[in-house]
């Protein structure tokens, strides 16, 4: 028999049992329900990987490697962009040079530079008077013998200073008086007159304008060398380079800044010399008349519709009653300014006291507008126009005219520069004041310049035959993998390439041209530096004629890519002056900045 004692403890030993069965039972679930909570928190983790990998496929950008889409349009088949040193257009957009559909800019028909080619006669008016006697003056057929244009000169980059203005050039004039010495403006109002002949001499005018300068020209009856400058601060001033001081004829804001709207520009200038008075346009479509000895404006002209730019101006020669006006309302208008004027006088007297606006058309015998031609007109936009009884006729463009000049030696010609890439002549301004259209259109690139200078045609001075004239080149073509931008020199009466101007030097843009009046030089404005093209001289004309010449001892020919660093060393007489030496500091990051494309240049 168990006692009392023996009972409680085989009771306790088995209690104990029980409770360590149970508490293992329980060790062994909390270890599985461990490993369960492990095993689900991997699964999680697993998961949340594979969802981050996915997001971070699908933010990806996936680049699908085909040479043969196009990053204009997106088609395939064709391709767009640089090739090497050459811009190809895209197919399914216009020809940037002709601006027709169906071929590049590589390949189009007018880049072929031959007679003929890049040449478009235009229509116009075939049965008046003015046509028959202008045709009959010119044509081939004619007893009267028809001129031969000089041998045109080769010419090479000589010299040239480097950063001479704190921004772009704008405008070139030659000093009257001193044959070796240019004068150059840039758009924010800085005036330089370098010395070509010792390179290294300039004088800089930094104070006579703000902004742009849009026009300089000479006075020729003042005894010092003065110029009448205009201006985008809204001035026309003089300026005499002996002394350096200028004199305000005229301000257009004499209540200074108020609303981008109400501010007006000084956009192009001319002087008359028979009547010993200075023309400039706006940029409210008025032309002013300025009498540079009272300093002031006599009379004012709406002739282009308020609101646009009268872009540029242009005289005759000879018949300075004469003046033709471009604007960005897509029109030449001819104007006669004693038609708005009565105090300019024939005998050269000059403006001596305003007056009010006179609208007596011109005396018997002179050109004056017909009853026709006072009609309204339809300018830009279809918007019509009260022609002015000063107003002899107007001439359409597609776009905005550049440049408008008669030539120099007896103004028979009239050439106009217009942004649809034309340069159109009149043969005879005699049609061109009756109305009547082009005698040809000369396809030429310069359609650019809203980083550049606007391009523009300049007669050559010293051609008698008036038949030559100076005008930059937009598109590059390929020199050993280098891209050059020509100075193309082109005959009016056949509009021919007379000569394509191509240097290693001056690998950059040039708009900005101007021939020398007496001298075989020409001088090209390239961003903010001046570069001089002279004849090359008498051993060296065996060269080929279009072909790009290269510097002082280095051969034209070397392909290599070290090659042509080395080829653009500038080798030739040049200074460097940085006008605005934290220019380069001011560029963004990254090396790209606005402009800098398939036609940029720096500003």
């Amino acid at each position: 028999m168990v006692n009392k004692r023996q009972r409680l403890t085989i009771l306790h030993h088995t209690q104990n049992e029980e409770e360590d069965e149970d508490s293992s039972e329980g060790e062994e679930e909390e270890q599985e329900q461990s490993c369960d909570a492990d095993e689900e928190d991997e699964e999680r983790q697993a998961g949340s990987q594979q969802q981050q990998q996915q997001q971070q496929e699908g933010n990806k950008i996936k680049i699908k490697l085909a040479s043969n889409v196009c990053k204009v349009c997106g088609q395939q088949g064709h391709s767009a962009g640089f090739q090497g040193s050459i811009y190809v257009d895209c197919i399914n957009k216009p020809c940037y040079l002709c601006k027709q559909l169906g071929h590049t800019t590589a390949t189009c028909p007018y880049r072929i530079i031959s007679p003929g080619f890049g040449v478009k006669p235009a229509g116009g008016t075939q049965g008046s008077v003015a046509r028959s006697l202008a045709n009959r003056e010119v044509s081939p057929s004619s007893n009267k013998p028809q001129p031969c244009p000089p041998r045109q000169p080769k010419f090479q980059v000589s010299a040239a200073i480097m950063k001479l203005h704190s921004r772009r050039v704008t405008v070139l004039e030659f000093h009257p008086m001193r044959e070796n010495i240019v004068l150059s403006a840039d758009k924010k109002g800085g005036i330089a007159a370098w010395d070509f002949a010792k390179v290294n001499e300039r004088t800089l005018y930094s104070d006579c304008h703000k902004y742009l300068v849009s026009g300089m020209k000479h006075v020729s009856w003042f005894a010092d060398p003065t110029f009448a400058t205009g201006s985008a601060d809204g001035t026309a001033k003089l300026l005499d380079l002996e002394c350096g001081l200028h004199s305000q004829m005229i301000d257009l804001n004499p209540n200074g800044y108020t609303t981008e709207k109400e501010w007006k520009m000084v956009n192009s200038v001319e002087v008359s010399t028979d009547l010993k008075a200075i023309i400039c346009g706006d940029s409210d479509g008025r032309v002013h008349v300025l009498d540079p000895r009272q300093k002031r404006c006599v009379t004012s002209l709406q002739l282009h519709k308020k609101g646009n730019k009268v872009c540029c101006l242009g005289i005759h020669p000879h018949e300075s009653r004469l003046v033709a006006s471009g604007s960005n309302d897509h029109t030449v208008r001819l104007f006669d300014v004693r038609g708005f004027c009565s105090r300019l006088l024939d005998d050269g007297s000059g403006p001596s006291a305003p007056g009010p606006t006179s609208t007596t058309p011109p005396s018997a015998g002179s050109v004056g507008p017909s009853e026709d031609q006072q009609q309204k007109k339809q300018p830009r936009g279809g918007k019509s126009h009260v022609s002015h009884p000063a107003e002899i006729s107007q001439l359409p463009h597609p776009r905005v005219v550049n440049a408008v000049s008669f030539s120099p030696v007896t103004g028979q010609r009239l050439l106009t520069t217009c942004q649809d890439n034309r340069l159109r002549v009149w043969d005879n301004t005699l049609s061109a004041c009756n109305g009547d259209g082009p005698s040809r259109e000369i396809v030429h690139s310069h359609d650019f310049n809203r980083y550049l200078s606007p391009f523009k045609a300049e007669w050559d001075p010293k051609d008698l035959t008036e038949s030559n004239f100076v005008i930059g080149r937009y598109i590059s073509e390929d020199h050993g993998g280098v891209a050059l931008h020509a100075c193309d020199i082109i005959r009016a009466d056949t509009g021919a390439y007379t000569a394509q101007l191509f240097d290693y030097n001056l690998p950059t843009i040039s708009p900005v041209n101007k021939p020398h009046p007496t001298r075989d030089l020409i001088v090209s404005g390239s961003s903010r530096s001046l570069f001089l093209w002279s004849r090359v001289a008498d051993d060296e004309d065996d060269l080929e004629e279009g072909a790009a010449v290269g510097p002082r001892g280095a051969s034209s020919a070397e392909p290599s890519a070290t090659a042509d660093k080395r080829r653009l060393q500038p080798r030739i007489p040049f200074t460097l002056y940085d006008a605005d030496p934290d220019s380069e500091k001011k560029k963004p990051k990254g090396g790209k900045g606005k402009g800098k494309g398939k036609g940029s240049d720096s500003d």
